[in-house]
């Protein structure tokens, strides 16, 4: 308890002493500002289960941030795209580019990125089945899945399997701290 309540303490002080503008040159999405403070100070009191305040926080952020959710008519469009961040992002640890200024030298993707083994396209993570099956028939997530078929050894013996992989975070993105959909 003691440790939420300096973390709240921290994000709560950083409000008072926040500038309006950045003195670092960069995307807005990869410094901190109100709205993000004021979101992750919403997941502290939720993790904290503070709800009263957790919605407090959530609906300032809503408020501060200037931003409106991902459309579902550009979603699966922005979390495909290679390096941008979604239009609802909050705070994103931008991926630092290499000496090229083509790729980064870190990101995200490297753990849930499909990667080309030989012939073989290979995740890191799977989306288990029991989640894939609470879908609604027009989930637009369901979009987002590389659904492939893999050997697996069963008490059967060897038989072809469907893994669900993601499409998010396939090439060189930044890593998400948080979102606006958060919020909601």
């Amino acid at each position: 308890k003691q440790s939420y309540e300096k973390i709240v303490a921290d994000y709560e002080q950083s409000l008072e002493l926040m500038q309006s503008e950045s003195a670092l040159q960069g995307p807005a999405h990869s410094f901190f500002n109100r709205g993000a403070v004021m979101g992750l100070l919403a997941r502290t009191h939720l993790q904290s289960r503070n709800w009263q305040q957790a919605r407090q926080w959530a609906q300032a952020a809503i408020a501060e941030s200037g931003k409106s959710l991902t459309p579902k008519e550009t979603y699966v469009e922005e979390w495909m795209h290679p390096t941008a961040p979604l239009s609802e992002t909050l705070l994103e640890l931008t991926a630092p580019l290499n000496t090229e200024g083509t790729g980064v030298s870190s990101s995200v993707s490297e753990y849930f990125r499909v990667l080309n083994i030989g012939t073989a396209e290979v995740g890191r993570y799977v989306l288990s089945a029991d989640i894939t099956q609470l879908f609604e028939a027009d989930d637009i997530r369901e979009e987002l899945l590389i659904v492939q078929d893999r050997s697996t050894q069963t008490e059967e013996g060897l038989q072809p399997r469907a893994y669900s992989f993601t499409h998010k975070y396939q090439d060189t993105p930044g890593t998400p701290v948080i979102r606006l959909s958060e919020m909601y």
